[in-house]
This record gives C-alpha cells, structure tokens and sequence, in this order.
C-alpha cells in the first residue's frame, strides 16, 4: 500500500509537467491548426465572392 501511494505521488510530480508539455503542445497545434484553417477558407471564400467594383468597398481600390 505504502509502495502504490508513493509510486501515485511519484506519477502526479511527472503528470504535472507533462500536463503542462501537453497543453502547450496541443495549444500551439490548435492555434496553428485553426489559424490556417480560418487563413485557407478565409482566401477562398474572398476569392469565390469577389465584389464587384462598386459594392462600396473604397478602401480595395486604393
């Protein structure tokens, strides 16, 4: 008993910073993920949907 309660403790010291390796990690794939995502649609949707001229976007003209 006393050997499992160590080797619990010994697990939740390394749990802890791998926690903290793994939410940086899958975070930071996220973010990636989604920001090209969102940059992939983004593009294509403005190419597909290209207003014309006069759809009162001056600020595409200069």
């Amino acid at each position: 008993m006393r050997g499992k309660h160590s080797f619990g403790a010994e697990k939740r010291r390394m749990s802890d910073t791998a926690l903290v390796l793994t939410l940086l990690t899958v975070g930071g794939a996220i973010y990636l993920i989604s920001f090209l995502w969102i940059a992939t649609v983004g593009a294509r949707e403005s190419h597909a949907n290209e207003p014309p001229p006069h759809a009162g976007e001056p600020s595409r003209h200069h």
